[in-house]
């Protein structure tokens, strides 16, 4: 049974056959390993918190824009705005403190 899962597991993520690998670990010079598919990871997450930050500045600006003289609508448009400013600062340090924390993270 262990063989299996270790046949498999080379499959996705091998050490030591760089070509048959879906995810290619230490295959590199220096050959970072583990810390490639956190980059890798962290990466995507970025580009997700992106996305989903300008995919909600666009829906508090339509709700902005849309609000007219209602004074709830629009504190509730400002609001929302401030509140995807502030998540994308903590993200920003999360990612920081990542990238000092990852040897080789790109910053």
């Amino acid at each position: 049974m262990n063989n299996i899962i270790y046949r498999l597991a080379g499959t996705f993520a091998s050490s030591d056959a760089c070509t048959g690998a879906i995810i290619r670990v230490n295959c590199g010079p220096g050959g970072a390993g583990i810390f490639e598919i956190l980059n890798l990871v962290l990466n995507i997450l970025t580009g997700g918190v992106i996305i989903a930050a300008i995919a909600g500045i666009v829906f508090a600006a339509l709700r902005y824009t849309q609000a007219r003289d209602n004074a709830e609508s629009v504190a509730g448009a400002k609001r929302m705005i401030f509140n995807i400013v502030i998540g994308l600062a903590v993200w920003a340090i999360f990612r920081l403190f990542l990238a000092w924390l990852l040897p080789g993270s790109g910053f």
